[in-house]
């Protein structure tokens, strides 16, 4: 939420013409690094095992269907964003699998939780600026 809340103030910030603040300091441009990257961290987790998953199933099964498809991107959206699917028609007893989805979880949980503190390490460390008087 915080992440969300940084990102709204600088762009709206940026709009209006003005410094960008959040709670009396500054955003500066660390802070906005570490707010994307921690938008495309569980993105990339998820699409990059997803692509490889569809990419190896591609070759052992001739018949390609919709849930064929659908599977392994449900499974690593799933566990990248934190709701458990139950695949029916998905094998993932293999080692590939059982890999993957934990590095998703490592990855796509742990990842934006560094990130974020990292933005208010910063913010913390940061100083205050002097309120100017209002008119």
């Amino acid at each position: 939420m915080i992440l969300l809340a940084v990102l709204t103030v600088f762009v709206a910030g940026l709009m209006v013409g003005r410094t960008p603040e959040y709670l009396g300091k500054k955003i500066e441009r660390r802070e906005i690094t570490y707010v994307v990257l921690a938008a495309l961290v569980p993105t990339v987790s998820i699409l990059i095992p997803t692509a490889i998953a569809l990419i190896r199933d591609s070759r052992r099964r001739q018949r390609r269907t919709a849930r064929v498809q659908r599977d392994p991107v449900r499974i690593h959206l799933g566990l990248g964003e934190q709701r458990q699917r139950s695949m029916g028609g998905l094998s993932i007893a293999n080692d590939f699998y059982n890999w993957s989805t934990a590095i998703v979880m490592l990855i796509g949980r742990f990842g934006t939780m560094v990130l974020a503190l990292g933005v208010a390490a910063h913010s913390c460390a940061s100083r205050a600026i002097p309120r100017r008087p209002e008119y």
